[in-house]
């Protein structure tokens, strides 16, 4: 029974995948006739792929003004969102060309980031490493020493 029910489910899934896919690209065709080619399926598709990746009502309404749409779609294949926001806050910031995005995201520049913020937090441990207080109980020491009388000794 449950072997059945996994590849009902699993059939049913992509009948509802066949049927969506249906529903786009009827939708497209509309939308093109109403609109014009903007509305092409794979732009239907690039809509929807950005719709769920950028939820933040927030976020898109700022970054629309300071990103065009060819910006956008260059963000969409990125893997993580963190990845997507550093690169609209770079674009939007430093006023990058989508040719100057595409060589930024090819350069693995977020990637690079991201090693250097590692880097000098593990650099800023080491240095801490010097200023924890050292303790010297198992030395069997009186407590009347200054730090003056360890180093003459």
């Amino acid at each position: 029974m449950a072997g059945w029910e996994k590849i009902n489910d699993h059939i049913l899934q992509n009948k509802r995948a066949e049927y969506a896919k249906e529903i786009v690209s009827s939708l497209s065709t509309q939308l093109v006739n109403q609109y014009g080619k903007s509305f092409a399926e794979r732009n239907l598709r690039r809509m929807m792929q950005f719709a769920e990746q950028f939820s933040d009502y927030g976020i898109v309404s700022s970054l629309m003004t300071q990103l065009s749409w060819t910006h956008f779609i260059e963000l969409l294949p990125l893997k993580s969102q963190e990845a997507k926001l550093f690169y609209a806050n770079k674009i939007a910031e430093e006023k990058w060309s989508v040719r100057q995005t595409r060589k930024q995201i090819e350069r693995k520049v977020f990637e690079r980031t991201e090693i250097a913020k590692i880097q000098e937090v593990d650099k800023k441990t080491e240095l801490a490493v010097f200023k924890d207080p050292y303790f010297l109980d198992f030395l069997g020491l009186k407590d009347g020493y200054l730090e003056n009388d360890l180093e003459s000794a």
